[in-house]
Protein backbone atom coordinates (compact mmCIF):
# COMPACT_ATOMS: atom_id res chain seq x y z
CA UNK A 1 0.00 0.00 0.00
CA UNK A 2 1.35 3.44 -0.94
CA UNK A 3 2.31 5.67 2.00
CA UNK A 4 0.46 8.99 2.11
CA UNK A 5 1.91 11.83 4.18
CA UNK A 6 4.89 11.88 6.52
CA UNK A 7 8.35 13.28 5.79
CA UNK A 8 9.75 13.53 2.28
CA UNK A 9 11.74 10.57 1.00
CA UNK A 10 14.87 10.81 -1.16
CA UNK A 11 13.93 12.71 -4.31
CA UNK A 12 14.60 10.43 -7.27
CA UNK A 13 13.31 10.32 -10.86
CA UNK A 14 9.94 8.64 -11.21
CA UNK A 15 10.82 6.54 -14.25
CA UNK A 16 12.98 3.42 -14.29
CA UNK A 17 16.26 3.04 -16.17
CA UNK A 18 15.45 2.11 -19.76
CA UNK A 19 18.78 1.84 -21.60
CA UNK A 20 19.23 -1.87 -20.87
CA UNK A 21 15.52 -2.58 -21.21
CA UNK A 22 16.05 -6.04 -22.69
CA UNK A 23 18.36 -7.19 -19.90
CA UNK A 24 17.79 -8.73 -16.49
CA UNK A 25 18.64 -6.00 -13.95
CA UNK A 26 20.55 -7.54 -11.04
CA UNK A 27 22.68 -6.27 -8.17
CA UNK A 28 26.21 -6.95 -9.44
CA UNK A 29 28.30 -8.90 -11.92
CA UNK A 30 28.70 -11.85 -9.57
CA UNK A 31 24.92 -12.17 -9.39
CA UNK A 32 24.84 -12.21 -13.20
CA UNK A 33 27.44 -14.98 -13.27
CA UNK A 34 25.41 -16.91 -10.70
CA UNK A 35 22.29 -16.74 -12.87
CA UNK A 36 24.30 -17.92 -15.88
CA UNK A 37 25.68 -20.90 -13.95
CA UNK A 38 22.18 -21.79 -12.74
CA UNK A 39 20.78 -21.77 -16.28
CA UNK A 40 23.38 -23.76 -18.22
CA UNK A 41 24.67 -27.30 -17.98
CA UNK A 42 28.24 -26.34 -17.15
CA UNK A 43 30.91 -28.86 -16.22
CA UNK A 44 33.94 -26.58 -16.46
CA UNK A 45 34.80 -22.98 -17.35
CA UNK A 46 37.97 -21.36 -18.64
CA UNK A 47 38.56 -18.09 -16.77
CA UNK A 48 41.14 -15.33 -17.29
CA UNK A 49 44.16 -15.18 -15.02
CA UNK A 50 44.31 -11.41 -15.51
CA UNK A 51 41.34 -10.34 -13.40
CA UNK A 52 40.31 -9.84 -9.78
CA UNK A 53 39.54 -12.75 -7.47
CA UNK A 54 35.85 -11.78 -7.34
CA UNK A 55 35.34 -13.21 -10.85
CA UNK A 56 36.07 -16.70 -9.49
CA UNK A 57 33.75 -16.56 -6.48
CA UNK A 58 30.48 -17.59 -8.21
CA UNK A 59 32.20 -20.62 -9.75
CA UNK A 60 33.73 -21.57 -6.40
CA UNK A 61 30.37 -21.16 -4.63
CA UNK A 62 28.65 -23.36 -7.23
CA UNK A 63 31.55 -25.84 -7.15
CA UNK A 64 32.10 -25.48 -10.90
CA UNK A 65 35.66 -26.52 -11.85
CA UNK A 66 37.61 -23.86 -13.71
CA UNK A 67 40.96 -23.50 -15.41
CA UNK A 68 42.85 -20.22 -15.80
CA UNK A 69 44.23 -18.99 -19.10
CA UNK A 70 46.70 -16.24 -19.99
CA UNK A 71 46.45 -13.28 -22.36
CA UNK A 72 49.08 -11.73 -24.62
CA UNK A 73 50.00 -8.16 -25.56
CA UNK A 74 46.87 -7.84 -27.71
CA UNK A 75 44.73 -9.06 -24.75
CA UNK A 76 44.05 -12.13 -26.88
CA UNK A 77 43.98 -15.66 -25.47
CA UNK A 78 47.23 -17.61 -25.36
CA UNK A 79 46.57 -21.12 -26.72
CA UNK A 80 42.74 -21.03 -26.90
CA UNK A 81 41.42 -24.40 -25.70
CA UNK A 82 39.14 -26.74 -27.62
CA UNK A 83 35.96 -26.94 -25.56
CA UNK A 84 34.58 -30.31 -24.58
CA UNK A 85 30.91 -31.04 -23.83
CA UNK A 86 29.69 -28.85 -20.97
CA UNK A 87 32.69 -26.50 -21.09
CA UNK A 88 32.40 -22.71 -21.41
CA UNK A 89 34.83 -19.87 -22.04
CA UNK A 90 34.70 -16.56 -20.12
CA UNK A 91 36.34 -13.44 -21.57
CA UNK A 92 36.59 -9.87 -20.26
CA UNK A 93 36.31 -7.07 -22.80
CA UNK A 94 39.30 -5.31 -21.27
CA UNK A 95 38.84 -1.53 -20.89
CA UNK A 96 36.01 -1.70 -23.42
CA UNK A 97 38.42 -1.66 -26.37
CA UNK A 98 38.72 -5.37 -27.21
CA UNK A 99 35.51 -6.01 -29.12
CA UNK A 100 37.62 -7.44 -31.96
CA UNK A 101 38.78 -10.22 -29.61
CA UNK A 102 35.19 -10.79 -28.48
CA UNK A 103 34.18 -11.29 -32.11
CA UNK A 104 37.06 -13.71 -32.70
CA UNK A 105 36.16 -15.75 -29.62
CA UNK A 106 32.49 -15.83 -30.63
CA UNK A 107 33.49 -17.21 -34.02
CA UNK A 108 35.41 -19.90 -32.14
CA UNK A 109 33.05 -20.76 -29.28
CA UNK A 110 29.59 -19.57 -30.31
CA UNK A 111 26.99 -19.75 -27.56
CA UNK A 112 29.49 -21.21 -25.09
CA UNK A 113 31.21 -17.85 -24.78
CA UNK A 114 30.42 -15.78 -21.67
CA UNK A 115 31.25 -12.09 -22.21
CA UNK A 116 32.16 -9.98 -19.19
CA UNK A 117 31.33 -6.42 -20.28
CA UNK A 118 31.91 -4.80 -16.89
CA UNK A 119 34.33 -2.52 -18.78
CA UNK A 120 31.74 -1.77 -21.46
CA UNK A 121 28.56 -0.59 -19.76
CA UNK A 122 26.85 0.47 -22.97
CA UNK A 123 27.12 -2.87 -24.78
CA UNK A 124 23.75 -4.55 -25.25
CA UNK A 125 22.98 -8.06 -26.49
CA UNK A 126 25.92 -9.55 -28.39
CA UNK A 127 25.44 -12.46 -30.77
CA UNK A 128 23.66 -15.35 -29.03
CA UNK A 129 25.90 -15.25 -25.96
CA UNK A 130 25.53 -14.66 -22.27
CA UNK A 131 26.90 -11.22 -21.40
CA UNK A 132 26.64 -8.68 -18.62
CA UNK A 133 27.78 -5.22 -17.67
CA UNK A 134 28.09 -3.31 -14.38
CA UNK A 135 26.70 0.11 -13.46
CA UNK A 136 28.81 0.45 -10.32
CA UNK A 137 32.00 0.61 -12.40
CA UNK A 138 30.65 3.60 -14.35
CA UNK A 139 28.36 5.68 -12.14
CA UNK A 140 27.96 6.74 -8.53
CA UNK A 141 25.42 4.05 -7.71
CA UNK A 142 25.71 1.39 -5.01
CA UNK A 143 24.81 -1.55 -7.26
CA UNK A 144 23.42 -2.56 -10.62
CA UNK A 145 24.34 -5.03 -13.37
CA UNK A 146 22.54 -5.97 -16.57
CA UNK A 147 22.49 -9.53 -17.85
CA UNK A 148 21.73 -10.45 -21.46
CA UNK A 149 20.86 -14.07 -22.12
CA UNK A 150 20.14 -16.27 -25.14
CA UNK A 151 17.13 -17.77 -23.34
CA UNK A 152 14.15 -16.29 -21.43
CA UNK A 153 14.83 -15.84 -17.71
CA UNK A 154 12.63 -15.54 -14.65
CA UNK A 155 12.95 -12.27 -12.74
CA UNK A 156 11.57 -13.32 -9.37
CA UNK A 157 14.52 -12.30 -7.20
CA UNK A 158 14.26 -10.02 -4.19
CA UNK A 159 15.56 -6.47 -4.40
CA UNK A 160 19.10 -5.80 -3.20
CA UNK A 161 18.74 -3.83 0.04
CA UNK A 162 22.17 -4.07 1.71
CA UNK A 163 23.50 -1.07 -0.18
CA UNK A 164 25.20 2.03 1.16
CA UNK A 165 25.60 5.54 -0.26
CA UNK A 166 27.85 6.69 2.57
CA UNK A 167 31.03 6.66 0.46
CA UNK A 168 29.29 8.62 -2.32
CA UNK A 169 28.05 11.23 0.14
CA UNK A 170 31.42 11.63 1.84
CA UNK A 171 33.08 12.22 -1.52
CA UNK A 172 30.40 14.76 -2.40
CA UNK A 173 31.31 16.54 0.85
CA UNK A 174 34.97 16.59 -0.23
CA UNK A 175 36.23 13.98 2.22
CA UNK A 176 38.31 12.03 -0.29
CA UNK A 177 40.32 9.85 2.13
CA UNK A 178 37.31 8.94 4.24
CA UNK A 179 35.17 8.22 1.20
CA UNK A 180 37.80 5.95 -0.34
CA UNK A 181 38.08 3.89 2.84
CA UNK A 182 34.29 3.61 3.00
CA UNK A 183 34.24 2.63 -0.67
CA UNK A 184 36.78 -0.15 -0.11
CA UNK A 185 34.81 -1.45 2.88
CA UNK A 186 31.58 -1.41 0.88
CA UNK A 187 33.16 -3.25 -2.04
CA UNK A 188 34.36 -5.95 0.36
CA UNK A 189 30.82 -6.34 1.70
CA UNK A 190 29.33 -7.30 -1.66
CA UNK A 191 28.56 -10.98 -2.18
CA UNK A 192 27.50 -13.42 -4.89
CA UNK A 193 23.89 -13.45 -3.70
CA UNK A 194 21.49 -13.17 -6.63
CA UNK A 195 19.33 -10.07 -6.13
CA UNK A 196 17.52 -7.61 -8.36
CA UNK A 197 18.97 -4.12 -8.71
CA UNK A 198 18.12 -1.84 -5.78
CA UNK A 199 15.35 0.68 -6.28
CA UNK A 200 17.85 3.47 -5.48
CA UNK A 201 20.26 2.51 -8.25
CA UNK A 202 17.45 1.91 -10.71
CA UNK A 203 16.09 5.40 -10.16
CA UNK A 204 19.48 7.13 -10.05
CA UNK A 205 20.52 5.56 -13.35
CA UNK A 206 17.40 6.91 -15.05
CA UNK A 207 18.77 10.44 -14.60
CA UNK A 208 21.96 9.70 -16.58
CA UNK A 209 22.34 11.45 -19.94
CA UNK A 210 23.56 8.37 -21.79
CA UNK A 211 24.45 10.08 -25.07
CA UNK A 212 26.46 12.78 -23.30
CA UNK A 213 28.36 10.15 -21.32
CA UNK A 214 29.19 8.25 -24.51
CA UNK A 215 30.36 11.40 -26.27
CA UNK A 216 32.59 12.61 -23.43
CA UNK A 217 34.20 9.21 -22.87
CA UNK A 218 35.20 8.93 -26.51
CA UNK A 219 36.38 12.53 -26.66
CA UNK A 220 38.47 12.29 -23.48
CA UNK A 221 39.93 8.96 -24.60
CA UNK A 222 41.04 10.54 -27.87
CA UNK A 223 42.69 13.49 -26.11
CA UNK A 224 44.70 11.10 -23.95
CA UNK A 225 45.66 8.93 -26.89
CA UNK A 226 46.77 11.93 -28.95
CA UNK A 227 48.97 13.21 -26.11
CA UNK A 228 50.20 9.96 -24.54
CA UNK A 229 50.02 7.44 -27.38
CA UNK A 230 53.73 7.75 -28.14
CA UNK A 231 54.53 6.94 -24.49
CA UNK A 232 52.11 4.03 -24.26
CA UNK A 233 53.16 0.38 -24.55
CA UNK A 234 49.58 -0.89 -24.40
CA UNK A 235 48.40 -2.21 -27.74
CA UNK A 236 45.70 0.22 -28.87
CA UNK A 237 44.04 0.71 -32.22
CA UNK A 238 41.56 3.39 -33.24
CA UNK A 239 38.19 3.18 -31.52
CA UNK A 240 35.49 1.46 -33.49
CA UNK A 241 32.31 3.46 -34.07
CA UNK A 242 30.47 1.70 -31.24
CA UNK A 243 33.37 1.51 -28.76
CA UNK A 244 32.69 3.41 -25.52
CA UNK A 245 35.85 2.78 -23.47
CA UNK A 246 35.96 2.26 -19.73
CA UNK A 247 39.30 4.07 -19.28
CA UNK A 248 42.44 4.95 -21.20
CA UNK A 249 44.78 2.00 -20.54
CA UNK A 250 48.20 3.63 -20.15
CA UNK A 251 51.23 1.37 -19.85
CA UNK A 252 54.09 3.88 -19.70
CA UNK A 253 57.39 3.15 -21.39
CA UNK A 254 59.09 4.70 -18.37
CA UNK A 255 57.77 3.28 -15.12
CA UNK A 256 56.87 5.69 -12.32
CA UNK A 257 54.97 5.47 -9.06
CA UNK A 258 51.45 6.78 -9.56
CA UNK A 259 51.41 7.97 -5.94
CA UNK A 260 53.30 11.01 -7.29
CA UNK A 261 49.96 12.11 -8.72
CA UNK A 262 48.10 11.91 -5.39
CA UNK A 263 49.16 15.37 -4.10
CA UNK A 264 47.68 16.77 -7.32
CA UNK A 265 44.32 15.11 -6.56
CA UNK A 266 44.77 12.65 -9.41
CA UNK A 267 43.85 9.13 -8.27
CA UNK A 268 44.43 6.20 -10.63
CA UNK A 269 43.06 2.77 -9.62
CA UNK A 270 44.89 -0.55 -9.89
CA UNK A 271 43.30 -3.18 -12.17
CA UNK A 272 44.26 -5.67 -10.83
CA UNK A 273 46.90 -6.67 -8.26
CA UNK A 274 45.45 -10.15 -7.65
CA UNK A 275 47.26 -11.87 -10.58
CA UNK A 276 50.62 -11.06 -8.98
CA UNK A 277 49.97 -13.74 -6.37
CA UNK A 278 49.19 -16.48 -8.92
CA UNK A 279 51.81 -18.95 -10.12
CA UNK A 280 50.68 -18.95 -13.77
CA UNK A 281 50.95 -15.17 -14.26
CA UNK A 282 53.10 -14.33 -17.28
CA UNK A 283 55.70 -11.51 -17.36
CA UNK A 284 53.34 -9.46 -19.51
CA UNK A 285 50.41 -9.93 -17.10
CA UNK A 286 52.72 -9.01 -14.21
CA UNK A 287 53.63 -5.83 -16.06
CA UNK A 288 49.95 -5.01 -16.55
CA UNK A 289 49.11 -5.68 -12.91
CA UNK A 290 52.05 -3.63 -11.64
CA UNK A 291 52.32 -0.77 -14.09
CA UNK A 292 49.17 -0.25 -16.15
CA UNK A 293 47.26 2.93 -15.30
CA UNK A 294 43.57 3.05 -16.31
CA UNK A 295 43.31 6.83 -16.70
CA UNK A 296 39.81 8.23 -16.06
CA UNK A 297 37.88 9.51 -19.08
CA UNK A 298 34.33 9.76 -17.76
CA UNK A 299 31.80 12.56 -18.06
CA UNK A 300 32.93 14.30 -14.87
CA UNK A 301 35.94 15.68 -16.74
CA UNK A 302 36.26 18.20 -19.54
CA UNK A 303 39.18 18.77 -21.93
CA UNK A 304 40.86 21.13 -19.44
CA UNK A 305 40.83 18.44 -16.73
CA UNK A 306 42.19 15.79 -19.09
CA UNK A 307 44.94 18.07 -20.35
CA UNK A 308 45.92 18.93 -16.78
CA UNK A 309 46.29 15.21 -16.00
CA UNK A 310 48.29 14.65 -19.19
CA UNK A 311 50.65 17.54 -18.43
CA UNK A 312 51.34 16.27 -14.91
CA UNK A 313 52.10 12.77 -16.23
CA UNK A 314 54.41 14.16 -18.91
CA UNK A 315 56.25 16.24 -16.30
CA UNK A 316 56.80 13.16 -14.15
CA UNK A 317 57.99 11.13 -17.16
CA UNK A 318 60.44 13.88 -18.07
CA UNK A 319 61.90 13.89 -14.56
CA UNK A 320 62.16 10.12 -14.13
Amino acid sequence: MKVIGGFYELLLPAESFGYHKGALALSNGRACTGVIINNIDIKKCYLPNFTCNAVYHPFEDAQVPFELYNINEQMDVVNPPTLQDGEYFYYINYYGVKNNIVQKLHDLYGDRLIIDNTHDFFKKQQHNCWSFTSARKYFGVPDGAFLYSPIPLQNNFDRFNLYSLEHNIERLKGNQRTSFTLYQNYEQSLTCDIKKISIVSEKLLSSVDIELVKFKRRKNFQILHDKLGSENLFNLTSLAEDDIPFAYPFLPKIIFNKSKLYPLNIFIPTLWADPLSRKITTPFESKLASNLMPLPIDERYNAEDINFMVNQILKILKDV
